[in-house]
């Protein structure tokens, strides 16, 4: 049986009494005409209390709708979402999955006795959650690019993670490799989300001074001689600088008195307001002076001459020495040169170094000695009486140079009379050694008496 809106099957009767309850019936049997009546009465309308639930935020937890929504005709109650992206609703238990808003339905279909009820409606809103994003604090030296920023977040729910946002946010930073040593903000920006309400907190880039080492160049010079200009070397600079704002000074306390050996070479001072300096000082080392000699060739000599050597030596005062490399010469004191034969003579010139000079290099000169002439010296002999022989007041020549002087005696007769000398030279066996004097001799005239 269909009843009619605001109506409802009661039973079947039949003949004044009641036959059946069921709605659909099924009659077998019938061996007679049997009338059967459906009995109707009005339903009964039911209301639906809903209570507006409280405003959400997308994290928060699920929850049961408080009281829970009833019908006055104690039937149950169906609730349901029309955006499950907002909120789901299983009995009265409602789950959120995002921000925004839902409409929440509860409906009662009614029964046999109750009519169906008007839904009631309620708009559920979920907030979004507060997310606050902050530029990590980043610090680098001076003339270094930027690092890679970074983002820290506070406020993530339902297991969210930055990956999950709709678009990530950035940071930013207007400091450049030459910016000078300061404080920087860093700025969070662009980021977006359905489920959240993103703030940004600047974070800072610190640009700190970059270390800078300053070493003093070792340097060298010989001794007696002025300092080198002092140099330093920087190892750190950046953004094609060449030196400090200030640069530190170099000094050495070494004159050009001070003797061999190392001396430092000390850095003071300098500044920079992007750099740390380090200041590392460098040796200057003085080392043995060179000498020279300056030494004339004496030229060439003949086998009589003397010479008295002579040289001027370099700055450490040492006497120059002399010796003979090679040839027929002697020296003696007060380096005297002198000839013990003819041919080619080289004579060295050498002197000794110290503590601050360097042994002057040799210097030789050669030259050749050829032969003299002597000279022959003899007083007027005195005179003789035939038949004595000559003694030494006859026999009396002397030469100026090594060797024999040899007499020629004539015969004697009275009357004038004259004696020849001769010089021989040491060796009268050797080829061309025994020659007469360039006059052939030294006659000296003398009287013979007769004695009778």
């Amino acid at each position: 049986a269909v009843a009619n809106t605001g109506y409802h099957f009661v039973r079947w009767m039949r003949a004044g009494a009641q036959y059946s309850t069921a709605n659909s019936l099924t009659v077998t049997n019938v061996t007679a005409d049997m009338t059967l009546t459906a009995e109707f009465e009005p339903t009964v309308a039911q209301i639906i209390t809903f209570t507006q639930p409280p405003p959400k935020t997308y994290g928060d937890a699920t929850f049961d709708l408080t009281p829970t929504p009833t019908a006055s005709s104690g039937l149950p109650v169906t609730v349901v979402s029309d955006n499950a992206a907002v909120a789901t609703v299983s009995g009265s238990t409602v789950t959120l999955h995002g921000a925004g808003t839902c409409t929440l339905t509860a409906s009662q279909t009614g029964d046999a006795d109750w009519s169906p009820a008007a839904n009631m409606v309620r708009a559920l809103t979920v907030a979004k959650a507060a997310l606050s994003i902050t530029a990590d604090g980043k610090s680098r030296p001076y003339g270094d690019p930027n690092p890679a920023f970074t983002l820290s977040y506070t406020g993530f729910v339902a297991g969210d993670a930055a990956g999950d946002l709709d678009t990530a946010p950035a940071a930013t930073c207007a400091a450049t490799a030459t910016s000078p040593v300061g404080a920087y903000p860093i700025a969070p920006a662009g980021g977006a989300d359905a489920n959240y309400a993103l703030s940004y907190v600047n974070g800072t880039l610190t640009i700190n001074r970059a270390p800078l080492t300053c070493t003093a160049d070792d340097k060298s010079r010989a001794y007696g001689s002025a300092n080198p200009p002092l140099t330093i070397t920087y190892a750190g600079l950046k953004n094609g600088a060449t030196a400090p704002a200030t640069p530190p000074v170099s000094a050495c306390a070494a004159t050009t008195n001070s003797p061999v050996g190392p001396y430092p070479i000390t850095l003071t001072g300098g500044s920079d307001p992007n750099y740390s300096l380090a200041l590392v000082n460098g040796t200057l080392t003085v080392v043995q002076a060179n000498q020279t000699i300056t030494f004339a060739n004496p030229g060439d000599k003949v086998y009589t001459d003397n010479v008295a050597l002579s040289a001027t030596g370099g700055g450490s005062g040492n006497p120059v020495t002399f010796a003979v490399s090679a040839g027929p010469a002697l020296i003696g004191a007060g380096n005297t040169l002198s000839f013990t034969g003819v041919g080619a003579v080289t004579i060295t010139a050498s002197q000794a170094g110290d503590a601050n000079w360097n042994a002057a290099p040799d210097v030789s000169r050669a030259f050749t000695v050829g032969r003299g002439t002597p000279t022959l010296t003899w007083p007027t002999p005195a005179a003789i009486t035939q038949g004595t022989a000559l003694g030494d007041a006859q026999l009396n020549a002397t030469a100026n140079a090594a060797g024999m002087v040899a007499q020629a005696v004539p015969l004697i007769a009275v009357g004038v009379c004259g004696l020849e000398h001769q010089f021989e030279e040491p060796d009268p066996a050797a080829p061309a050694l025994l020659r007469r004097l360039d006059d052939r001799c030294l006659e000296q005239l003398f009287r013979a008496r007769m004695v009778r």
